[in-house]
């Protein structure tokens, strides 16, 4: 298939579009929500139903026909999406017969459950991409054009860092995020002081805590805006200590098919604007927590319907009264649990409390199944880390069946992306 590269201009337009548009359904009523998701889940299982081979034959199979559609509550009859259907399935049956006209690019996965999957991304979906995620970046302080710091996976030939005049920014690739270069950056940055940043928490922390005066550098940050990893509440409060603002976290993946974004007076809101997420509950007695399943509005090119993302959330019920959903808490992927010694999986969503004194990140490895390696950066190396709170609370989540030992270490393993993982699985089978 051809690649077209959209006007960034016509992108920017629609993007700003999409984002007051998105702004203005979060005072949607419960009623109100209900219709505009109903009309815009009609309107994807329509055009799938049309133009994509895959769901043609699958409606087909499940006697599915789009006009049957009367609820949003009829979704749950079709099957889902997984990452095992996509990569044992042909390409180009997820694609339109119609997006060679849809200015069409090609995104990958990190491949953090398997091969790298690639999702065809139309000129529609990148805006609406564009304009949910410029919407959260409002609620940290970003306006357009305003001086950016990036700390993710920004990768560059023959450097770490870059400063950027188009957009005024700089992007640091947060696998190089050594000292050395920490310091570097920072010496650009005091000439460029940003207002807001936009990063991967853990790379963040280490940044501002190899680098001479933080609060110095980031004198005129609005806010900070976190992506890709769990943000629990002792990271939050380390990294509004040390850069003086306040964090705002953000949840999206690479399929463009789920998106949530915390806020200053709404809560974290799962954003129901962008797609339709379902939950499949580990426990049924606790349907707000499970895998998070969404189906998107504005992707023609490659429509997901029913995609199972591998990622385990809690939500709750709009506790300012707003009809979106909230996030409560992302515990990341299903891939990334403990395997205990019976076989069974646990998951920790928040380990690892802020009163454990001396304890600046932390990461869990697991060479074998009853045994875990505790990897912990101190804040201060000179200073005692509290073993007996660390050990005996992750023992109420794994047993004392499991054995446990505590590493202190200068620096956490990251991925190629520069993420750098809760749980790191290091068994054979």
């Amino acid at each position: 298939m051809k690649k077209y590269y959209s006007n960034p201009l016509s992108l920017l337009w629609k993007g700003w579009s999409f984002c007051r548009r998105f702004a203005s359904a979060e005072d949607f009523t419960e009623e109100q929500l209900r219709d505009y998701q109903y009309t815009k889940l009609k309107d994807t299982l329509a055009y799938a139903a049309a133009h994509v081979p895959y769901y043609r034959t699958v409606f087909k199979d499940v006697g599915f026909e789009p006009g049957d559609f009367k609820s949003v509550d009829d979704l749950a009859g079709l099957p889902y999406l997984t990452k095992e259907i996509l990569r044992s399935t042909p390409p180009e049956e997820f694609l339109s017969d119609e997006a060679d006209g849809l200015s069409v690019s090609y995104i990958k996965t990190s491949g953090t459950t398997g091969t790298p999957l690639a999702f065809a991304c139309d000129l529609t979906a990148r805006a609406a991409k564009y304009g949910i995620t410029m919407r959260a970046f409002h609620e940290a302080g970003y306006s357009l054009g305003c001086m950016q710091f990036v700390l993710k996976n920004c990768f560059y030939a023959d450097r770490a860092f870059a400063y950027s005049r188009l957009t005024n920014r700089v992007s640091m690739h947060a696998y190089m995020n050594s000292k050395e270069n920490a310091r570097a950056c920072d010496a650009l940055l005091r000439r460029h002081p940003p207002r807001h940043v936009w990063a991967h928490p853990n790379a963040l922390l280490e940044f501002g805590t190899s680098i001479e005066d933080a609060r110095c550098t980031f004198r005129k940050l609005r806010g900070i805006s976190t992506m890709s990893e769990p943000l629990v509440p002792a990271l939050r409060r380390q990294l509004e200590d040390c850069f003086g603002a306040r964090v705002f976290d953000y949840y999206s993946n690479k399929e463009s098919s789920l998106i949530a974004y915390e806020t200053r007076e709404k809560g974290y809101l799962l954003g129901e604007q962008f797609s339709y997420s379902e939950i499949i509950p580990q426990d049924k007695t606790v349907p707000l927590e499970g895998e998070i399943v969404s189906t998107t509005f504005f992707s023609y090119a490659m429509p997901l319907i029913r995609y199972r993302n591998a990622d385990v959330v809690k939500l709750q019920k709009n506790q300012s009264g707003g009809a979106f959903r909230q996030i409560k808490e992302i515990s990341g992927r299903i891939a990334e649990a403990i395997v205990l010694p019976d076989g069974n999986r646990v998951r920790i969503f928040n380990f690892m409390h802020s009163h454990m004194q001396n304890v600046l990140m932390y990461q869990i490895v697991q060479d074998a199944r009853d045994h875990l390696f505790v990897d912990v950066v101190p804040v201060d190396f000179g200073r005692p880390v509290d073993m007996e709170s660390l050990l005996n609370e992750l023992f109420f989540y794994v047993g004392k069946g499991m054995r446990l030992e505590v590493r202190l270490v200068g620096a956490l393993r990251k991925t190629a992306a520069g993420k750098t993982p809760r749980i790191v699985s290091e068994l054979k089978d």
